[in-house]
């Protein structure tokens, strides 16, 4: 009998070992997600957030606003170069402190005697908007594998929990199977009697549901909170923040696949590249406020018209594409006008009530048999988007060949 007791002693000790063992284990997963993955990807958002909005004060200027709006632009690049989030950060503090510098340079070209040549501006601007993008693209695909590295961590560290909590179950099963065969061996009558008023009662007991293990619970909270961050991580590297619609790294990846399909399979697909007509003027008289609800009335209008199959993105300051696959050249040019006129009927009232009238010019085209890539179809999109600008703008033009 001290034999049976001394081993089923040890196996009550072994199956605390485990669950204080496992306990530990999940704690220690959901403290790191709580204190620090968390914390790492909420601040990378901001990051990412604020880069977006340093490269939309040099966009701004490029459209050589007003001296209210320019200064307006430049205060907040100021602010936004000296925030903590990028300052901290050793890939973007050198990308925002030359990109500060350029905007200045900006401001103090157009505060010259004489309108610069936009060529120049664009020239001066651009290196530090492209790698204002990379940083951001950087940053995020970053951010999300490690996220991904981390929900992958929980969830083997969840998987070894359970496997351990299992056996020790299986030890408190053991214990508790030879404590019955103990007693019934040495104190058969005293339980037989309890068996008896228990077999009884067994049809009137209600079934009992156990509570989940509390440190369980926890690791799923936590795990949750990972994946809402996550989702807002992946979601804020796809999505212009100020239109709604997807940015230019989403429309560079959405072509790359239309394209695919186009050389494999033979699938048509439209490019549609939009320009917003004298956005300066309406920044100029409408100020930054009325120049982004006309971005946004845009977007919107844009958004209500595509097909479950279309891909609208924005990829520039008033520069919008839309990939319309499965559409032929009559279609392509009906959609266009139809959109082209649905834009000049837009209300859209400024700040201070006054009416802004909007138009917009399109360019089209499609990829050609010849092309290695959607960039040459992208080119005579902008292109013939040049030419309706040319030819008096609010009007769409189709590229040839």
């Amino acid at each position: 009998m001290l034999s049976v007791v001394g081993l089923l002693s040890l196996m009550a000790v072994v199956a605390s070992g485990i669950l204080l063992f496992e306990q530990w284990r999940i704690t220690e997963a959901t403290t790191q997600v709580a204190l620090r993955t968390v914390p790492d990807l909420i601040q990378a958002q901001h990051t990412i957030r604020n880069l977006e909005r340093l490269r939309h004060c040099g966009d701004l200027l490029l459209g050589r606003p007003d001296k209210i709006t320019r200064s307006q632009a430049v205060i907040e690049a100021t602010l936004l170069s000296s925030h903590p989030t990028l300052m901290e950060n050793p890939v973007a503090a050198p990308i925002i402190a030359e990109a500060l510098r350029r905007i200045l340079e900006l401001d103090d070209l157009l505060s010259q005697d004489g309108a610069p040549e936009p060529k120049r501006l664009i020239a001066l601007w651009q290196p530090s908007s492209d790698a204002i993008s990379t940083a951001a693209d950087s940053l995020a695909t970053q951010t999300a594998a490690t996220a991904r590295t981390e929900s992958e961590q929980i969830g083997i560290a969840a998987r070894h929990s359970l496997s351990g909590i299992a056996l020790a179950l299986g030890c408190v099963a053991l214990l508790l199977a030879g404590g019955v065969v103990l007693m019934r061996s040495y104190l058969l009558r005293p339980i037989q009697r309890i068996v008896q008023a228990l077999d009884q009662r067994q049809g009137n007991l209600p079934a009992r549901d156990f509570p989940p293990f509390k440190e369980i619970d926890r690791l799923r909270i936590a795990a949750g909170e990972l994946g809402t961050a996550l989702a807002e991580v992946e979601r804020l590297a796809m999505v212009d923040e100020l239109s709604g619609l997807h940015n230019r790294r989403a429309y560079y990846l959405a072509a790359k696949r239309e394209f695919d399909r186009f050389r494999r399979y033979g699938r048509t697909v439209s490019l549609l590249m939009f320009d917003l007509d004298y956005f300066k003027h309406i920044n100029d008289h409408h100020g930054h406020e009325g120049g982004d609800r006309a971005i946004v009335a845009f977007a919107r209008l844009l958004a209500e018209a595509l097909r479950s199959a279309d891909f609208a993105a924005r990829i520039g300051g008033e520069e919008f594409v839309l990939l319309a696959p499965e559409l032929d050249v009559n279609g392509t040019a009906v959609l266009a006008e139809r959109l082209r006129l649905a834009v000049s009927q837009l209300v859209i009232t400024s700040p201070i009530g006054e009416s802004i009238p909007l138009t917009v010019s399109i360019g089209v085209s499609w990829p050609q048999g010849d092309d290695t890539d959607m960039d040459a179809a992208m080119r005579r999109a902008d292109e013939a988007l040049y030419a309706a600008k040319n030819g008096g703008r609010n009007r769409v033009v189709l590229a040839k060949g």
